[in-house]
């Protein structure tokens, strides 16, 4: 069975300030961990972010969000084996507990990097892959999940189409394979709306033979994405990358009190 009660310390005065350093320092580390598991999650979820990985066709910011929450729920278990490592001045257990974190470390500075690449690439993503989507799948009943996202953002930002004015979107969807079927200007989700969400005249908005696009929202949902795509990559990433920093002071300190024992 093993012991857990506290041995007689043998630590001097710095030996004893590393110990309750590192105490602390677990308490932080959990709870960082559970923030990282939080982001992790957020990222994952949030309805915004499940479409515009659908219209930028990348998984990459996806699969750092479950480098963070893998490495988060690690980071929880492996605070508390820091606090009984320095509970019972253990040199074994804190040699597992340096060497677990630097395992934590490496998996979310890697979420932290992949997410900074999707940055990087995300309006090259969308350039990639919005407007094909729109001609070629939407409205088609076999890509339900871009019909989806198109619609969604659209509500969302107030936009239409892929980039330029409300004539540009207009020409867009016309040569799409939506158009083909529906013969109608745009979709609903396209049309301006008003304080309580409804389109201000959907007729209007929809009649292929109107010159008058002002019912038709006058933006490009592209930059809207690639914004929104950012913010969650930037927001991921500083969490991966954050968090590995502070882990280096938990090595740090582990290495100390390792040494004074």
């Amino acid at each position: 069975m093993v012991n857990l009660e506290s041995p007689v310390s043998t630590l001097n005065c710095i030996g004893r300030c590393y110990k309750w350093t590192l105490y602390a320092f677990n308490v932080l580390f959990m709870f960082s961990g559970i923030a990282a598991m939080g982001v992790g999650v957020w990222g994952i979820v949030d309805n915004t972010s499940q479409r515009i990985v659908v219209l930028t066709n990348s998984e990459m910011y996806v699969n750092a969000s479950f480098c963070l929450i893998a490495a988060g729920s690690a980071a929880v278990f492996v605070s508390i084996l820091g606090c009984c490592a320095v509970r019972l001045e253990s040199k074994c257990l804190i040699f597992a507990f340096a060497a677990l974190m630097m395992l934590i470390f490496v998996t979310e500075f890697a979420g932290g990097v992949l997410s900074l690449a999707y940055y990087t690439q995300v309006i090259t993503l969308a350039n990639m892959e919005m407007r094909e989507a729109l001609v070629e799948r939407y409205g088609q009943g076999t890509h339900f999940e871009t019909t989806d996202a198109f619609n969604y953002v659209q509500l969302m930002f107030d936009c239409c189409g892929f980039e330029g004015t409300d004539i540009e979107a207009a020409q867009l969807y016309q040569i799409s394979k939506w158009f083909e079927n529906n013969l109608i200007l745009v979709p609903p989700s396209c049309c301006t709306r008003d304080e309580e969400g409804e389109p201000v005249n959907l007729q209007a908005c929809q009649n292929m033979f109107n010159t008058h696009l002002s019912y038709i929202n006058n933006i490009g949902c592209r930059d809207a994405v690639a914004e929104e795509g950012g913010r969650f990559a930037v927001v991921i990433a500083g969490t991966g990358i954050g968090v590995s920093m502070l882990q280096i002071i938990g090595m740090i300190l582990a290495f100390c009190l390792y040494r004074r024992l």
